[in-house]
């Protein structure tokens, strides 16, 4: 970000299209961190023919996959062969994709989908209220999340499969139901503190830039 900045004061006219195109992104971050995503509309984007296609594609793919890691989630518990620090950690990261895909195919699909200006009401204006940069902010974020518990559940089921095959007399000792509750309470937490660090911390120095830089945005 300090780079596009550093283009930004140096841009006399000669830059290529590029350098354009990062000012206006970072006009757009200060102006909508400036005006509060959560009272912005995304009113002025008209959807596309190929955007519904996206996000018919989406939902049917987001609903099986929420429909299939559901049942896998549930049904772990009746396995007496996936009673074990294996089967727990293949249930968590089953829960993790559900919400994952629960999020898309359920809210940003249908966002993507349903027009988002009209000037009349119609069967779908009761969704505009979830039109907000605000909502699909935090959702986002709530994504942001479950895709971390599922990346840090395959490196912790990696590691449980590889201490089951090259130190099998070991495995009951390590992975006992102590040490994969603390395991799975620690990926939780740690994929939410993650989450936030980058909302407080890491995309917190926008506030740095100077607010004149907004007026440069003109638009898309």
């Amino acid at each position: 970000m300090m780079q596009l900045v550093q283009k930004h004061h140096n841009y006399n006219g000669g830059e290529s299209s590029q350098a354009v195109n990062a000012i206006r992104y970072i006009g757009v971050s200060l102006s909508v961190r400036e005006r509060r995503p959560s009272n912005i509309l995304m009113e002025n984007v008209e959807v596309q023919q190929m955007d519904r296609i996206a996000a018919i594609v989406i939902f049917l793919t987001s609903f099986v996959g929420f429909v299939c890691n559901t049942f896998i989630a549930c049904y772990i518990k009746r396995l007496s062969l996936l009673r074990n620090s294996f089967g727990r950690l293949l249930q968590l990261q089953a829960a993790g994709d559900a919400v994952f895909v629960l999020v898309w195919a359920f809210y940003f699909a249908p966002v993507l989908f349903f027009p988002k200006s009209s000037k009349h009401d119609t069967l779908f204006s009761d969704i505009k209220p979830l039109q907000s940069l605000g909502i699909a902010a935090r959702l986002a974020q709530l994504c942001l999340v479950c895709y971390d518990i599922s990346i840090y559940t395959h490196l912790v089921i990696s590691l449980n499969r590889f201490i089951s095959l090259y130190f099998p007399t070991s495995y009951q000792t390590i992975f006992t139901e102590r040490f994969t509750t603390i395991i799975v309470c620690a990926i939780v937490l740690v994929s939410f503190a993650f989450s936030w660090f980058l909302v407080i911390v890491k995309f917190g120095f926008i506030k740095q830039f100077p607010v004149e830089l907004q007026s440069n945005y003109q638009g898309p």
